[in-house]
């Protein structure tokens, strides 16, 4: 079984939910928390979802079948275990459980093992905790043993925003960046973190706010591995 990368409401950051992302490594399932009386989506980056096991009396879903993802309404407060199946051959497991809470969203992201052997090799801290740690981190403008803080300047634009590097993370297998971004449209815009896991060796995201109004700006935080 393949590695995933959960990217769970933002990784935590923004509003007043607090989650955290989940690196499961394989035979393991996820665990994580849904809304209890909302639809809440399930999607597999950069592949579909064909299939869906579990106890059909326990949920009520809806299938977008144009683009792969799934939407699970549960239908009281017990746990949901399902297991999906994507169009790459990946099965994964879930634990879901249901709680008051706004709609979430789960973003899978799958993984190659030698990433994480890289990474983990010669520490003690499971690969979770060093993402959690150092996003934490950022977020909050710590310092971080075994990582340099670094100042830097680059811009870059995804779509209409405008992206300007501010300081970065230097680890040991493990880069962390945080980025100002700004909406540079007359139009308020709704951001996913799957906009910006745009190249291979990114492995979160994490936004501060998820509705930017025009002209506004917010914070992005990546992480992503490196030799």
């Amino acid at each position: 079984m393949r590695e995933y990368l959960i990217v769970l409401c933002g990784l935590g950051l923004c509003g007043s939910v607090c989650s955290d992302p989940y690196w499961v490594e394989s035979e393991t399932r996820i665990n994580a928390a849904i809304a209890l009386n909302q639809l809440n989506r399930i999607q597999v980056f950069e592949d579909r979802i064909t299939q869906v096991f579990g106890d059909d009396n326990t949920f009520s879903s809806e299938t977008d079948t144009e683009n792969g993802q799934i939407f699970i309404r549960p239908k009281d407060e017990k746990p949901l275990f399902l297991t999906l199946i994507t169009e790459n051959g990946a099965s994964i497991d879930l634990a879901l459980n249901p709680i008051e809470a706004e709609a979430q969203t789960l973003v899978l992201k799958t993984t190659t093992p030698l990433q994480i052997q890289k990474i983990s090799q010669d520490k003690t801290e499971p690969f979770t905790q060093q993402i959690i740690h150092l996003m934490t981190a950022m977020h909050q403008g710590n310092t971080l043993d075994g990582f340099t803080r670094l100042k830097a300047s680059k811009q870059e634009c995804v779509e209409s925003l405008r992206l300007e590097l501010q300081s970065i993370y230097q680890g040991d297998g493990l880069q962390g960046e945080i980025w100002e971004m700004t909406n540079t449209t007359h139009k308020t815009q709704t951001l996913t973190e799957t906009q910006f896991f745009t190249e291979p060796d990114i492995v979160a995201i994490a936004l501060k706010t998820q509705v930017l109004e025009p002209n506004a700006s917010t914070k992005l935080f990546k992480v992503r591995t490196h030799e």
